[in-house]
C-alpha cells in the first residue's frame, strides 16, 4: 500500500505542477496580448505625432525646396549671362570697338545698322 499511496501523492504533485505551469503559461499569454495591445496604442500615438510634425513642417520643407530651385535658377541665369558677356565682348573685340558699353544706336546693339 505504500507504493499505492506514494503513486497517488506523485500523481497529485504532478497534476498540481502541471496546473501551475498551465496557469503560468496562460498568464504569460494574457500579458503578451496586453503588451501587444499597448504597443499598438503607442505605435498609433507615435504615428499621429509624426503626421502632426510632418503637417507642421511640410510648408517649411516646400519653402526650402522652392528656395533651392530659385537659387539654382539664379545660378543658371548668372552662368548664361556670363557666357553671353563673353560672346559679346569677343564680338566687340572682333568689331574693333574699344568701349565695352553698347547702345541701341551702335552697330552691335542694333541689327539694322550692321553691315554684312
Amino acid at each position: 500500500m505504500d507504493w499505492l499511496n506514494l503513486s497517488r501523492e506523485q500523481v497529485i504533485a504532478v497534476r498540481s505542477t502541471l496546473k501551475s505551469v498551465n496557469q503560468i503559461l496562460y498568464d504569460i499569454a494574457t500579458h503578451e496580448m496586453l503588451l501587444t495591445k499597448e504597443l499598438r496604442k503607442i505605435l498609433n500615438s507615435v504615428n499621429v505625432g509624426i503626421k502632426k510634425i510632418e503637417g507642421k513642417y511640410a510648408p517649411t520643407a516646400l519653402y526650402l525646396a522652392v528656395n533651392s530651385h530659385a537659387m539654382r535658377f539664379r545660378q543658371a541665369i548668372s552662368e548664361v549671362k556670363d557666357v553671353y558677356d563673353t560672346y559679346r565682348y569677343a564680338y566687340i573685340g572682333k568689331m574693333g570697338f574699344t568701349s565695352t558699353r553698347i547702345t541701341a544706336s551702335s552697330p552691335v546693339g542694333n541689327p539694322e545698322n550692321e553691315s554684312g
